[in-house]
Parts: structure tokens; sequence; C-alpha cells
């Protein structure tokens, strides 16, 4: 996710009214591009995090669980010592430059957000350089300390916020012609499509007809007045289909609203340094289901097909059968199969007739006795691949550094045991996390995070008459309805079906086959991997991954937030 600077001028003046004035208490380097900021305002202490990374641009308030904090950098001590204990004066965003200024009275901490050229700086009252972050190598000669800080200016197009009006219309003028949205977005400065189709839909133009000169007055009240909206508030604040966040609903399906800025991007960002250990454990993931897939396309290329078994057996047979009229050392022998065909036998010249049927039939044998052999290497084979393809849905899904910890340690006791003399990095101290719980119509529903809490939920949280669910002949998480002996009505079901579709690999599909059974009928394989369970007595129910579902509601996530 990467923050426009329509609504990073909204969060910063957002931020503005709850965080000046207050004392910078701690500066906590989370990871090469991430910090996080604690700022004391008489009564409550707020978190600033502040993300630089490519996946990950945005700058908010957050309660979240954070990572614990690395060794800091020499900008995070330089941060410290000038501005650790310093009053918070000032917290600005000029114009629609994607740079926010957080000022004490010496020293200005610099924080740029433009998705491709991320960066923090240490300036002193005159602007100048003191030191920088430069999470991306390639810029380190963007901003050689000692040089004096300026923020883009967006060239020689005009700043659609701090333009004048007249200065907004020659910018307009010039793209006469272009569809009303083309001459918004490249004629001003700092003007997302997004909000330049809610510009025009304001106003009642229509946002890829051309623009003529008639309409510039009616468009430019549409300036104004959306100018006036982001100045002055009021926000109501979602986010959009597209991921990104807006200041206030520009009138799109799927919208969802949030009390405050910080809280929507909150939603729709992911924690610092998560995505850099999900690389780390997607990589592993990946390079295991490779070398497991070689194996068994080995052994099934090992394994010959019963025609071919059974056609070599009767070749010998045949020879046997004709073998006074093969002549010595032939290389081949016409002969009729059990099917009445003329069919041609190859046969070795150095060798008599009976050895050459005895050739066959050891082949034969030999094929015979490895492809018995590789029928239960191939199925141990299949559950790993099923399990590791478990393994890969839990880490794109998982939400927290916690999760991906958990799943990290099952992975490690499956595939590689640690190496317990070497050192293990710094972890997240809290208890194991819970399958996720819903609720509908007064029953639980267990939904799981990785393939052990699957087997938990499938081999000891079950009971009998408890409804268990999962994808059909997709990976996906197990799913149990806690019946309390009560049977659940068929709405609760589909609810319980739709979770199973969501948390799989089909969660993208807008159609899902999901199967369900007493839980009674579902018994753990002996051995094998976790998450492995074989099930009796199913019915097929399909459920949508999409479509909400009335009164279905997540008790986990209550939980995490209080």
């Amino acid at each position: 996710m990467h923050i426009d600077a329509v609504t990073l001028k909204a969060l910063t003046l957002e931020l503005a009214e709850l965080l000046a004035g207050g004392i910078i208490q701690k500066i906590s380097h989370l990871n090469s591009s991430d910090l996080l900021l604690q700022i004391r305002q008489p009564g409550h202490t707020y978190r600033l995090l502040i993300q630089l990374g490519r996946e990950q641009t945005a700058m908010c308030l957050t309660e979240r669980e954070m990572p614990p904090a690395q060794v800091p950098s020499s900008l995070v001590m330089q941060l410290r010592k000038h501005l650790q204990g310093q009053r918070l004066v000032s917290l600005e965003q000029p114009t629609l430059a994607r740079t926010v200024f957080l000022s004490t009275e010496r020293h200005t901490l610099a924080v740029e957000l433009s998705g491709r050229r991320n960066n923090i700086l240490l300036l002193n009252a005159q602007r100048i350089i003191m030191g920088k972050m430069l999470p991306e190598p390639a810029q380190a000669a963007i901003w050689p300390v000692g040089q004096r800080f300026a923020p883009q200016s967006g060239g020689r197009q005009p700043n659609v916020l701090a333009a004048s009006m007249e200065e907004v219309r020659h910018g307009l003028i010039d793209a006469l012609g272009q569809p009303a949205l083309q001459a918004l977005t490249r004629g001003l400065f700092g003007l997302p499509p997004w909000h330049a189709k809610d510009i025009c839909r304001s106003v009642g133009l229509e946002s890829e007809a051309e623009l003529t000169f008639a309409q510039l007055d009616i468009l430019l009240q549409g300036i104004g007045l959306w100018r006036q909206r982001l100045l002055c508030g009021p926000y109501d604040p979602v986010t959009l289909p597209n991921g990104k966040v807006s200041p206030w609903s520009l009138g799109l399906e799927d919208e969802i609203s949030y009390p405050d800025i910080s809280q929507a991007i909150n939603a729709e960002k992911r924690l610092p340094g998560l995505e850099e250990q999900r690389a780390e454990l997607l990589h592993a993931i990946t390079k295991m289901q490779k070398k497991r897939s070689s194996t068994l396309e080995k052994m099934r290329a090992q394994q010959k097909d019963a025609e071919q078994l059974e056609e070599l057996k009767e070749y010998g047979n045949l020879i046997l059968a004709y073998m006074y009229q093969i002549p010595p050392r032939a290389a081949s022998a016409e002969v009729y199969d059990s099917q009445g065909r003329l069919i041609t036998v190859r046969l070795d010249p150095n060798l008599s007739a009976a050895d050459n049927a005895q050739r066959y039939f050891k082949e034969y044998k030999r094929l015979k006795r490895a492809q018995i052999s590789v029928v239960e290497p191939m199925n141990r084979m299949s559950q790993e691949l099923e399990f590791i393809a478990d393994m890969e849905l839990a880490a794109q899904r998982a939400e927290t550094i916690q999760e991906l910890e958990e799943l990290k340690e099952i992975w490690e006791q499956e595939f590689a045991p640690p190496d317990r003399s070497a050192k293990r990095s710094r972890r997240i101290n809290a208890p194991a996390l819970g399958p996720r719980v819903f609720s509908h119509r007064g029953f639980t529903i267990l939904v799981g995070r990785n393939p052990l809490q699957n087997d938990t939920i499938s081999t000891k949280i079950a009971s009998k008459g408890d409804i268990w669910l999962h994808t059909l002949r997709v990976p996906g998480a197990h799913v149990l309805i806690k019946t309390a002996g009560s049977q659940p009505p068929p709405e609760t079901i589909a609810a319980a079906a739709h979770l199973a579709a969501r948390h799989s690999h089909a969660k993208l599909d807008s159609r899902a086959e999901v199967i369900y059974t007493d839980a009674k009928y579902v018994h753990k394989v002996k051995g094998s991997p976790p998450g492995r369970v074989i099930v009796k007595t199913i019915k097929t129910i399909v459920a949508s991954p999409h479509t909400a579902v009335e009164g279905l509601t997540e008790e986990s996530k209550k939980h995490e937030n209080s």
C-alpha cells in the first residue's frame, strides 16, 4: 500500500491536532525501513508508525502489536540525541508534496513518502541535512549530508492545492480537448485519478468526455469545493476497492468506513517486518515444494502403468508359444497376440527363444517390484505436498508476525530442525495464537490458522455431533461448528462453508465446493503430516468466498482489539 498526497495531507492535518505540543519520548528502529515514535500528550501516549518499504509506504498512529526493535542505526542514534525528549512544535505537509515535516525547536524530521523515493532525514534549523535513513542503497547520492533539503515541487504544473484559481485555470486551458479526467491529472500537480473523478462527479461532468472551454468555470467551482473540504474537513475516511485510502467517500462500491484516517491505513497495510518474514518463509516453502514435486515426478516415471507391465508378460508367453517357429539368431518375431492381432516382438539375436522369453519375464518382475515399492513413498510424498500447500496458504494469509513465527516453528519441525547451537532471533513473547473464532446464530465456528491448528481442531477440539468442513480437493483451513448437541440451521452451515472457501486456495474464485460431515467421521492418518485426515460420509455445499454473510462475526478479532 502507498499513501497518496491527498490522503497524506488530510492525515497530516489530523495528526497535527493530536500530536503538536507533545513530547517525543522514544524512537525505535523496527527494521531497515520502519520507525516507531512514541509521543506523549497529557493523559495519553501516541505511537506514530513510519513505513518506507516498497510495498508498504505509509505513516499513521497505531495500537497494533509491533515486532521487537532492532539495534538502532546511526540515524536513529542521531534522532535520539536531537529529538528524543523534545517537544514536537509542528507537524506539517507543504501543499501536496509527499513530504511531512515533524519539527522541534531546533531540528526537523523530514519524512518522504513518494513511493519510489522514500526517505527519512534529520535536518537542522536551516533545513541542512544532518543524517538520513535511505532504505534503498541506490538513493545514496540523492540527498548528501550537508546539502539543503527541498521537497519536490511538481515542476511546471500548478499545484492543485497551493496555486491560485487563475493559475489552475491556465493549467487546465492547456489541457482543453482532452478527457476531463486527463485534463485534471495531467494539468495539475498532486491530484490522484480517483479524486479527479470525484471532482467531475460533484459538478455533474462526465470524466471521460472532452473538456471544453465552456465547462472550465464549472470544473473550477468543483476544485474550489474540493480544496475547501480537504483543508477544513470534516473527514469520513474510507478504504477504496483499489486498496487506497480516501479522506471521504468517492461513491464507489465496496468502500469501508473508519473513524479516522490512521485506522483506515492500519486496516489496509501490513505490520512492520511482516512482509520480510512472509517472503522468507514462502521462499523456503516454494523451494521445498519444487524439490518434493521433482521427486514425485521421478517416482511416477519409475512406475510403469499396468498395461505396459502386462505387455511384457504377454511377450514372454507368446515367445514360449511360438518358440519352435522362431529361427535361431532372429532379431524379431511376428506372432498373433491373445486378441488375434499380428504383432512384432523384438528379440536379442544372441539369446535363444527360451532365454528371450525369460528376459521379458525378468523385466516384468523387476518393474512390478519397482511399481509396488514406490506406492507408499508416492503416497507419503503426495501428503507432504498437500501439507506444503496448506503451509503456503497459511503463510499468505498470516496477519501478524506471531502467526508467521508459529508457522516457521511448524515448518522447522517437519523439514528443517533448527541447529540448537545457532543463535535464535528475538521473538514476540506472547501466548500461542488459537484458531480464528467466529459466531453465527449462537453457534461458535473455529477456523484453523495453520496445519497444526487444523490437526487440533479436527482431532482434539471436535466432538461427536460437531460439523466439520473443508474445501473439496483444494488446500484450505479445517473449519468446525461447535454444536453443543444442537442441530445448526442450514444458514449456519452455509456461513461455515463461506469461511472454509474464504480461508482456502479457492479464495479468489467466485464459487467453491465445500464438504461437510459429522466430526466423528474425521480421522487422523497415523504418521501423516499435520492437517492430513481421512473423511467418510460427506455432503457437499457450494459457497462463495466473497459474499458477505449476515450475522457472521469474528470473535477473535474482538479479543485481539480489546
